[in-house]
């Protein structure tokens, strides 16, 4: 599936400020290389944002279920985020904050 495929799908203004570029390809005898080049990225991005999504589905899922079988609360996702943010450096990601959201969400996404 191409990007043009996917409705709304203009990826130049999501693309434009991040390591994944729309590049405009001039005619030319490198116009098909330099295409596939930039769906191999293109897709590469919309890959990431699916692995994205399916871990945060998850752990909001395992939060949920620790909260119900557990009784896990407020302070057991404290601890959880200061853990992950001092043990992986992308962890600003699962801030408490945005634990609770994803574990209140996690009934709708069934």
């Amino acid at each position: 599936m191409t990007t043009s495929d996917k409705p709304g799908c203009d990826l130049s203004a999501v693309l434009k400020d991040s390591p994944v570029s729309v590049v405009d390809a001039e005619t030319g005898e490198f116009a098909d290389l330099i295409a596939v080049i930039e769906q191999a990225r293109v897709n590469a991005f919309w890959a990431v944002n699916r692995e994205l999504i399916a871990m945060y589905t998850e752990i909001g899922q395992r939060v949920s279920e620790r909260t119900k079988s557990d009784g896990w609360g407020k302070a057991n996702i404290a601890r959880f985020s200061e853990q992950v943010q001092r043990s992986i450096q992308e962890g600003q990601t699962f801030q408490e904050e945005l634990l609770m959201d994803r574990r209140h969400h996690r009934s709708g996404w069934r």
